[in-house]
């Protein structure tokens, strides 16, 4: 019997994309009537369900045979999973500006790994660990993310584009202090954690880098995409709000 595989855009692709579909219509219905805090509760739960998924998976990569684990080059330090780290703490502390830099550029950036994941896990058969885990955390992702605006969490505004940028140049602060020590420490030589030492093929980092070629501060003109993105997130936000 042919295994089933999964890449970008094929039918076991969008039965993810259905799966999160579906469970932000079945929050919208059920969970948005509920008073505030149980609300809180319900985003706070599937926050830390969603990280514990990605811990689980994180370590089970290490049985995958031919995959090159290293502990140190799988911690929680890429920008998918930073947004799930600050969204509980947003949740816990009921900050709106952090649930509108999950809603958009934590969105965004789940859906950028959706739709280009990185090389190992481009073509995969549908059942196993990499694409189990891959396109199973980031689903769960992309519903911790939008559950702060279709739970009725947070309403982002326009002035919130600053906020945003400064807590992506704080993320990225962070991603390259870990790349530098455990480059330093030798515990993982090639830690590339949000990009910081190379932009490797992204094409839009690759522009950036050929106009600054240092390490880190080639990203700070990405903070222009990153407004721009978030500005765009927000549009369709009100058009949606408009619509609904």
């Amino acid at each position: 019997m042919k295994k089933i595989r999964i890449t970008p855009f094929s039918i076991p692709w969008f039965g993810f994309i259905a799966y999160c579909v579906i469970s932000l219509i079945l929050m919208r219905l059920f969970v948005y009537p509920l008073p505030l805090e149980q609300r809180l509760r319900f985003q706070l739960i599937l926050g830390i369900a969603g990280y514990v998924y990605l811990r689980i998976y994180k370590f089970a990569l290490s049985t995958v045979k031919g995959y090159d684990y290293n502990y140190f080059n799988e911690l929680p330090c890429y920008l998918c999973n930073l947004t799930a780290i600050i969204g509980i703490i947003g949740t816990v502390l009921n900050s709106r500006i952090i649930g509108v830099y999950c809603f958009s550029i934590g969105l965004a950036g789940a859906l950028l790994a959706f739709m280009k994941p990185d090389p190992d896990f481009r073509d995969m058969e549908l059942i196993s660990i990499r694409a189990l885990g891959f396109y199973g955390y980031h689903s769960l992702l992309v519903i911790f993310c939008l559950g702060f605006t279709v739970l009725g969490l947070c309403e982002p505004q326009p002035s919130d584009v600053f906020g945003v940028v400064g807590i992506t140049l704080v993320l990225t602060l962070i991603g390259h202090l870990t790349n530098f020590t455990v480059r330093k420490l030798h515990l993982c030589d090639n830690a590339n954690y949000i990009f910081t030492y190379d932009p490797g093929d992204n094409g839009i980092l690759l522009f950036f880098y050929k106009l600054i070629p240092v390490r880190m501060l080639y990203l700070l003109p990405v903070a222009l995409p990153v407004g721009g993105i978030y500005l765009i997130i927000y549009c369709i936000y009100r058009l949606f709000a408009l619509v609904f």
